[in-house]
């Protein structure tokens, strides 16, 4: 094989999805993850797998996808490789100060842009912290492991208990309001994509009315600091 080839070889090997057990065949050192390419591999293979980058989504909806096991199995592995970097940014409930949830940028706007879409991977590692919550943007989540359960709130109506399992795709409306929490012992993690900012952060205040004030919830932190 000439030298060209085995440098080609060995770039393939840097982006491939298992690359963190990867060794070069010739000199049998191990390769140095590619953390950049992973992420952008994981948000193209999750959007051409569940359609979540579109210009209009369908709202209020949850739709279970047919996602193959060959499919989920690839994401699997693309998204443990990437939550072996350090994450991007961690929220960090108010209640208590610890960690809730970690998040990697896969792709994110300069904040000048508020019409580009971003793209995250998400690990949640413990429930919402109360009140409910609506967002700044439509969006879409795959569920890449673990099972969430999701309470929706609608208007003047009981909350709605909805189970969101790997390969499930949920699509929100800004408007959505909710709580997320965990089903059994592990962390769940998604794919999660969002559209243009339309609105400020609202959490669901005890008398009904909406607050948009984020410390009502969840404090965003840098990781690290």
């Amino acid at each position: 094989m000439s030298a060209t080839a085995a440098r080609r070889r060995v770039r393939r090997l840097r982006v491939h999805p298992l690359l963190h057990a990867a060794r070069c065949e010739w000199c049998d050192t191990r390769l140095t993850p590619d953390v950049p390419a992973l992420r952008r591999e994981l948000a193209s293979r999750a959007d051409a797998v569940a359609g979540l980058r579109r210009d209009i989504w369908p709202r209020w909806l949850v739709a279970r996808k047919k996602v193959s096991r060959s499919e989920l199995l690839a994401l699997q592995d693309l998204a443990r490789a990437v939550r072996r970097s350090e994450p991007d940014e961690q929220l960090i409930r108010t209640d208590d100060g610890r960690p809730y949830m970690r998040r990697w940028w896969l792709h994110r706007p300069p904040a000048d842009e508020q019409s580009t879409q971003a793209a995250y991977l998400h690990e949640f590692l413990r429930p919402d912290l109360p009140p409910p919550h609506d967002h700044p943007w439509d969006s879409a989540a795959l569920v890449i492991e673990g099972i969430l359960h999701e309470r929706v709130f609608h208007h003047d109506a009981d909350p709605e208990a909805v189970e969101l399992h790997p390969g499930d795709v949920v699509f929100r409306a800004a408007e959505h309001r909710h709580l997320l929490g965990l089903v059994g012992m592990g962390n769940a993690v998604t794919v999660f994509v969002t559209g243009a900012r339309r609105r400020r952060w609202g959490f669901v205040l005890p008398d009904g009315t909406v607050g948009r004030d984020r410390s009502h919830g969840l404090a965003g932190r840098r990781a690290g600091t």
